[in-house]
């Protein structure tokens, strides 16, 4: 099974797309149970951590979320290289308008003319998406641990920054920027992961749960195989008993950018949480929740109005007794003058 796995792994690399290499500024690194058990690794506090299982060894990429520390990185570089992009390109073009002179000056204009630079302009310039830069991998090295007693099973799992993380696609990724496998272009989910907790996907990521239904949704081409859905199975380690382990609360996720310029498609549609219309991405629980509002304003607006009543009648009774104890009031006044 390794030699397969490395195999494969060679395979990818030779068959990989290359891509410019770009700055990596979300941190993470996989952790191996042996190593926490030696304390060689821990779980740290101010760090969250992703925990999944596979059937076989696997690979995958999450994206990070940038939060407001990403973007002001971000945003503080473009502007840094946008600035000497600038004035590299004053420059070009200065020399440039010279060389232009020159030729026009020419009378036979045997050379070439001149090449105009490329126009940088604060609207073109680009360092790159950053999401390109906030990319998280796992696997196939660096097992967490591996099940041979019963169902053979490979976990996995990634310490990285706390924040929301959307599953990209089974793509096997080097650092270099050369990739294989499929993006969930198309659709797919997203995780919150907080710090000092491990986020447990469980088999998620496996897709043993889907129908033939499910994947036909998501997979060009699939053929039906009869196979039998299988409920996710959450982990249960020793090793974590004294740490928070908490199960993924999965959201659907919106179409995001090819930045590999790989196969594109979508995850399979997951009950409660992500479903598809055609090519619209439709968020479940977003719609669930919002009708579960709508109900509770609509009660509290029925409850509101019952109270206005209510106030009403009451303002209806006062007035009523003040009118009852005026009369009252008047009638023993006229008695008393007789």
């Amino acid at each position: 099974m390794i030699r397969k796995a490395i195999a494969a792994v060679a395979t990818g690399a030779a068959l990989a797309v290359a891509a410019p290499a770009v700055a990596q500024e979300v941190e993470y690194k996989q952790i191996e149970e042996k190593n926490l058990l030696k304390g060689k690794d821990s779980i740290e506090a101010d760090k969250g951590y992703i925990l999944l299982t596979l059937p076989n060894r696997g690979n995958g990429l999450f994206v990070k979320t940038p939060d407001a520390d990403d973007i002001a990185e971000y945003t503080e570089e473009w502007e840094e290289k946008y600035e000497k992009a600038a004035k590299r390109y004053e420059s070009r073009q200065a020399r440039y308008e010279k060389e232009l002179k020159i030729w026009e000056g020419q009378r036979t204009k045997r050379s070439p003319r001149p090449e105009a630079p490329e126009v940088v302009t604060r609207e073109t310039f680009s360092i790159g998406d950053i999401e390109r830069r906030m990319l998280v991998s796992f696997g196939p090295q660096y097992v967490f641990s591996k099940d041979t007693d019963g169902e053979k099973s490979y976990s996995y799992m990634i310490q990285v920054e706390p924040g929301t993380y959307t599953y990209y696609g089974p793509i096997f990724y080097m650092p270099n920027g050369q990739t294989l496998g499929t993006c969930y272009c198309m659709g797919t989910v997203k995780f919150e992961v907080e710090a000092g907790e491990v986020t447990d996907l469980g088999t998620f990521l496996a897709q043993e749960w889907a129908s033939d239904e499910d994947m036909k949704m998501a997979t060009v081409g699939y053929e039906a195989t009869g196979r039998e859905p299988k409920p996710v199975e959450y982990s249960n380690f020793g090793s974590l008993a004294d740490y928070d382990v908490v199960q993924a609360d999965l959201r659907a996720a919106g179409k995001m950018n090819n930045f590999f310029g790989i196969l594109i498609g979508r995850h399979p549609p997951v009950d409660g949480v992500l479903a598809y219309e055609r090519d619209r991405i439709i968020d479940v629980k977003a719609r669930e929740e919002t009708a579960e509002m709508e109900v509770e304003a609509e009660a509290i607006e029925e409850a509101a109005e019952a109270v206005a009543e209510a106030a009403e009648a009451i303002e209806e009774a006062e007035a009523a007794l003040e009118e009852a104890a005026a009369a009252t009031e008047a009638q023993a006044t006229a008695q008393t003058e007789d």
